[in-house]
């Protein structure tokens, strides 16, 4: 369809059917030229176009003949002439009307022309048939495959793709008719050359994209839209935030480097001075050439910096309290980029502890937490904003602190003592120093803890802040500390310890009566209190018939340790005439004891039987037995329990206290139980009971002391009695503690034996320290004593007469030893 071929055969094929139909004179003019065969001239430029491409040697000449031939469609310049528009890239209709005016009259042939092209550039042929394929034909040069002949619409057009600028012409639409004359109708097409590009630049020539800026406050930039290609020359509009702008642009036109002819609009404006409410204004510049042709538009949002316009503090509205953490909020408003905010206290930069910006930039929080110290008062916080693209844009707030703490307390002695040569009889006096914020509203005294009364009567004055005592005693010594109260707490100094310097003095817990019988050495302790320590002892002896000073070389003298300050005597009575009353002194660099200690020494004896011992636990192989004790003879008394099984010894138990138990007994058998009281002196009479071992851990059987058979209980009573007695046995050990702490004194051996049948002791309560706790028993001169002196002992216990060795002599008739 597309070949010269084709072309040559529609011009030259019978047109049979037309002759009969046509006018004559129609006829013929037009078969004749449609019939006419091309001259050379005629059909030269399409001819030179075809070979061109076959032929590049065409001769210059023919060329030349080429250019100066004649439009062929001249004789049809004055027939109508209808405009097209197309954009260039797009489809281009060129309308031709091919409806007859006669009655089922059809067309048969259509051919389109263009200027200066003597043949036809397309045809569409149906003169086989309306019901026959058309046939169609396109110059395969101009036209190639992008035209196509619609019918379909009204009126039928010729329809051609993707046009370019070389597109443009005037086409000629010829149409013959099976009885109407041949019409012709032209189409004046324009092609539109769409324009490429529209870009903003700002006054460096910089392309913008998206944004123009940041700008400073009062900036009035410029900004150049550049409109690139279009045919005809694009027009240029300017719009802010979508409204056209009316403020007045300059135009101007460029042409691009090199040997490129695309053209180039330039359309300039010059903003006003910036303010902030032009922060994120849009400028739009637009570009277009036709209605049909696309809009081009470039698009910048006014991008600004400015510095904060203030900073606010919040959360020290007042005095601030060190007994919490505060948070203080540090807000700047107004800042673009988002201000940077930095803490100070009193020049010294603080860690803030969260940084916050707002959604939209706008405001800046940071967050400090504060935990001040009293030494903060008066302290100046700083917030300080600034914008890190504005150095010169810097605020700050900042306030001065005012702290409220609880009382700091110090106590201060008076300025005119001296804490280490205070004695007895003294005044003393403290000042409470207190730092508070506010006022401290109350002040207490304490002295070892204990809260302080004031006591005139008794020296103890308190005035404001001051503590005054007066004629200081021994018994006021100790660490005296002052408290303060205030609206924001409480607070005690650390303690001032004030030492009493005094003489010395007897100290209460000690021995002040000890049995000892005769040529018996024992150690008598004189133990004092003094500040400072004692540094010398004297030692005295008397009776009702004379006083006698003991030598310094039968006294040793011990300081420290846990029995404190303390001279030990050595004393062994020889005669009667040697027990009496020995007399302590000491004496330290304040003065010497003005009473002195008194120790009574009286003959010592055997201890007497205990008393109402009663079996308070038995099982089936042990018997347990609390005993209430008897007077100790003056000494250290220890506890002896015999089992006896047919008069066969089967098992001992010894203790320094009368609860004693058995064990490894036969089940189920009667025992004579004998306790026994010892000291150094000898043994006690026995107390002797009979009690049973158990047969099976549910039998209960209990001996009380009547000397006979224990009888089985029942449960109910058992467990009464069993309660009972564990009552009466916590009972007599709370007794006998407390009977242990008690110092009788005694001027004669008689009453202090018939004393202590009435309160009696069972641990050697009037021997000193150093025996406590240790059996006593009778010794040979020179050698300690040992528990095994007691063991060996029948019950039958002879007294053994044993005579030491006496290093001196008392006044009396016969010699005492004392070491």
């Amino acid at each position: 369809l597309r070949s010269e071929n084709f072309l040559e055969s529609i011009l030259h094929e019978p047109m049979t059917t037309v002759e009969t139909s046509f006018h004559t004179n129609s006829f013929r003019a037009n078969t004749e030229h449609v019939r006419q065969p091309r001259s050379k001239s005629a059909i030269l430029p399409t001819a030179l176009h075809l070979k061109a491409k076959k032929d590049p040697g065409i001769t210059e000449r023919s060329t030349k003949r080429a250019e100066k031939q004649v439009d062929p469609n001249e004789e049809f310049k004055n027939s109508p002439i209808h405009p097209s528009v197309a954009v260039s890239g797009e489809a281009a209709v060129l309308p031709c009307n091919i409806t007859s005016s006669i009655q089922g009259d059809n067309i048969h042939l259509v051919l389109w022309y263009r200027d200066f092209v003597p043949t036809p550039i397309y045809s569409y042929d149906v003169r086989k048939g309306l019901y026959s394929r058309p046939k169609e034909w396109a110059d395969p040069d101009l036209l190639d495959n992008r035209a196509h002949f619609s019918v379909a619409t009204n009126p039928a057009a010729l329809v051609i793709n993707s046009t370019s600028k070389n597109d443009q012409a005037v086409y000629r639409c010829r149409v013959d008719f099976r009885h109407h004359i041949t019409t012709h109708a032209r189409v004046n097409l324009t092609i539109i050359e769409p324009i490429t590009s529209v870009t903003i630049e700002d006054d460096n020539g910089v392309e913008l994209v998206g944004a123009a800026g940041p700008y400073a406050l009062g900036s009035t930039p410029s900004l150049s839209c550049k409109v690139v290609g279009g045919d005809p020359p694009p027009y240029i509009t300017w719009w802010k935030n979508g409204h056209m702008f009316d403020q007045a642009y300059s135009h101007q036109q460029q042409n691009t480097g090199g040997g490129s002819q695309t053209k180039t609009q330039v359309s300039r404006i010059t903003l006003d001075p910036l303010g902030k409410a032009d922060l994120r204004t849009k400028y739009t510049c637009r570009g277009g050439n036709h209605e049909k042709a696309p809009v081009l538009e470039a698009v910048v949002e006014i991008d600004m910096n400015f510095g904060p316009e203030n900073v606010t503090v919040r959360g020290l509205s007042g005095p601030v309290s060190t007994s919490r953490v505060h948070q203080v909020i540090c807000e700047a408003r107004g800042s673009r980029p988002p201000a940077i905010l930095t803490w100070f206290l009193d020049g010294n930069i603080v860690k803030s502890v969260s940084h916050i910006t707002s959604l939209d930039g706008q405001v800046s929080s940071s967050t400090l937490e504060l935990a001040l110290q009293p030494e903060d008062e008066g302290t100046i916080l700083t917030c300080r904003a600034e914008n890190p693209e504005l150095p010169a844009a810097v605020i700050e707030h900042s306030q001065t602190l005012q702290i409220l703490y609880p009382p700091r307390v110090r106590v201060r002695i008076g300025i005119s003592l001296d804490l280490r040569s205070i004695k007895e009889g003294d005044d003393v006096y403290f000042d409470c120093v207190i730092n508070a914020r506010p006022t401290a509203n109350k002040i207490n005294w304490a002295v070892n803890g204990e809260n302080l009364v004031q006591n005139r009567s008794s020296g103890v004055i308190m005035v404001g802040k001051s503590l005054v005592l007066q004629k200081v005693g021994r018994n006021q010594a100790g660490g005296y500390s002052c408290s303060a109260t205030n609206s924001q707490g409480h607070n005690t100094s650390s303690a001032v310890v004030l030492n009493v310097e005094y003489s010395p003095v007897c100290r209460v817990e000690q021995s002040d009566v000890y049995g000892v019988g005769r040529l018996e050495r024992t150690t008598v302790t004189c133990r004092v209190e003094a500040d400072p320590p004692a540094t010398t002892y004297r030692w005295a002896f008397n009776n009702t018939g004379e006083f006698v000073d003991i030598p310094e070389s039968h006294y040793v003298i011990k300081t420290g340790g846990e029995l404190g300050q303390r001279s030990d005597l050595r004393y062994s009575p020889v005669s009667d005439l040697d027990y009496g009353t020995l007399l302590c002194w000491a004496r330290n660099r304040v003065g010497t004891q003005r009473v002195p200690c008194t120790f009574t020494v009286f003959p010592a004896g055997k201890p007497d039987t205990v008393a109402s011992c009663k079996a308070v636990n038995q099982t089936e192989e042990s018997v347990a037995v609390v005993c209430e004790p008897g007077y100790s003879g003056g000494v250290n008394q220890s506890f002896l329990l015999q089992a006896w099984d047919d008069g066969s010894l089967t098992a001992t138990d010894r203790s320094d206290f009368p609860m004693l138990e058995t064990t490894g007994l036969r089940p189920g058998t009667r025992y004579n139980l004998r306790v026994y009281a010892e000291n150094s002196m000898g043994r006690s009479q026995p107390y002797s009971f009979n009690a049973f071992t158990l047969t099976d851990v549910a039998e209960r059987r209990t001996a009380i002391g009547t000397g006979e058979e224990g009888q089985p209980l029942s449960p109910v009573i058992g467990s009464v009695v069993g309660a009972s007695i564990s009552l009466a046995l916590l009972i007599l050990v709370g007794f006998f503690v407390a009977r242990c702490k008690r110092h009788d004194g005694h001027e004669a051996h008689s009453n202090l034996r018939e004393t202590a049948l009435e309160e009696p002791s069972y641990k050697s309560c009037s021997a000193s320290e150093g025996d406590v706790g240790q059996p006593r028993a009778r010794a040979v001169p020179g050698v300690s004593s040992s528990p095994k002196a007691t063991t060996s002992l029948s019950d039958d216990e002879i007294d053994t007469q044993i005579v030491p060795t006496c290093d001196l002599v008392s006044t009396s008739q016969a010699p005492a030893c004392l070491g």
